[in-house]
């Protein structure tokens, strides 16, 4: 499809647009809308007219220039691609747009649960968590269960049994990375379940 270059207006609002987004704030493009109201009537204004939609001949190019530039590919590695998962398999187009809303936000809520974690994990022993930090902590380990599993080929139950079942038979023997790999897989899974039974109500 062939679109028409985006007026000089139209190129200073999508500047001035990407480069707040790029800072993380939240704007809407809403200058072609305007709000008519003369002082001296009645204090609301009739709903028929208020809000009055302009559109300009460059509106095509500059919606395709948003969604070019605001467009957010999936990850690359597959263990991130774990953390970070389509919202469609189906639909590639919903699954771009929840991704272009979503993803930032949800990097940044992962980001602080680990911080929050490691803070709280630093702390000189006995460490006692608060319900906070015991949540920031049961995703941090929930997100690295989730990264050792796609680095070593774990994607069933059965998969992991037979992970266990080879440790027990001391294929970690050897110090080779496979097998450090795979211990750390196994002592995370067993801290994620301690806690997720500690965090359970009692009775």
């Amino acid at each position: 499809m062939n679109l028409p270059a985006p007026g000089a207006p139209a190129e200073r609002r999508l500047a001035i647009y990407l480069a707040l987004n790029k800072e993380g704030v939240r704007v809407l493009l809403v200058d072609r809308y305007r709000y008519t109201w003369t002082a001296g009537q009645d204090p609301l204004p009739p709903r028929t007219g208020r809000l009055v939609y302009r559109p300009e001949p460059d509106d095509a190019s500059l919606w395709a220039s948003l969604e070019a530039d605001l467009a957010v590919e999936p990850p690359s590695d597959p263990a991130v691609a774990r953390l970070l998962p389509d919202a469609s398999r189906d639909d590639p187009e919903l699954a771009q747009s929840f991704r272009r809303l979503t993803e930032q936000d949800l990097r940044e809520r992962k980001r602080d649960s680990l911080g929050l974690a490691a803070a709280a994990m630093r702390r000189t022993a006995p460490v006692v968590l608060d319900d906070s930090e015991a949540q920031a902590l049961l995703k941090g380990l929930t997100d690295v269960r989730l990264v050792l599993a796609e680095r070593l080929g774990i994607a069933t139950d059965e998969d992991a049994e037979l992970l266990h079942a080879a440790l027990a038979a001391g294929a970690a023997q050897g110090g080779h990375e496979w097998g450090k790999a795979a211990e750390l897989y196994e002592v995370v899974t067993y801290l994620q379940e301690e806690l997720v039974h500690t965090l359970l109500p009692s009775g």
